[in-house]
């Protein structure tokens, strides 16, 4: 974002969040809560906060997964990706099927909004797609994908992907080693079909080819 106070979304009925982000911010930050009426299922929140940052002429917008950690000197890495032809530039995590150069859009390939930094100028024309909240019998999430995908569709020559890794980086940066059993197999089932879901997305949307990701190692 190119001004200095930043939102932080939560759901609106979730008044112990509310409380404990005022407290950890309110005496030495000034960033703005944005309570969500209508969490929704991936896709609502998302372009809530989208919203306000078009509305406000914000550059970029950064989303963060509460489970992932980010140093300004990897949001600067970002950034610095972040070009005029640029939809999206997202951290590579170890889960994630890379290889340097060129690759195939899909659910492994992506950016993933667990930490993506986007162009609030290109993103805004389209807002992530409802296809990917769960609808038409189709299983949501992935979200990433068909945006990704359509904007390469329209403006193919102003929306690259991009997915950085950090070279000798000593942690993933993403807790994923839950305790709870219940958790620890979501994330199982999730990962499982990270392919499969956008695909199906992307069928629906009738699209074609699903669209290329530049994979760069920093």
């Amino acid at each position: 974002m190119h001004r200095h106070r930043g939102r932080i979304q939560f759901p609106n009925d979730d008044a112990m969040l509310k409380d404990a982000l005022v407290s950890a911010f309110g005496l030495h930050h000034s960033p703005i809560l944005v309570p969500v009426a209508r969490w929704g299922n991936f896709i609502p929140a998302l372009n809530e906060i989208l919203l306000i940052a078009g509305r406000l002429e914000f550059d970029h917008i950064l989303y963060q997964s509460v489970e992932a950690s980010a140093s300004k000197a990897l949001l600067d890495v970002l950034q610095s990706y972040l070009d005029e032809d640029t939809l999206v530039v997202g951290k590579c995590f170890k889960d994630h099927q890379f290889q340097c150069g060129p690759r195939v859009l899909n659910g492994v390939t992506a950016p993933w909004n667990t930490l993506a930094l986007w162009s609030v100028k290109k993103l805004a024309l389209t807002g992530f797609l409802l296809v990917a909240e769960g609808l038409y019998g189709v299983a949501g999430g992935v979200e990433e994908v068909s945006v990704i995908a359509l904007h390469q569709t329209i403006r193919p020559t102003s929306s690259k992907a991009k997915l950085i890794k950090i070279k000798d980086e000593p942690v993933d940066c993403w807790t994923t080693d839950w305790t709870e059993p219940g958790r620890r197999e979501w994330h199982a089932t999730k990962m499982a079909s990270k392919i499969s879901r956008p695909a199906a997305h992307v069928d629906l949307l009738n699209l074609g080819d699903l669209g290329v990701v530049e994979h760069i190692e920093h």
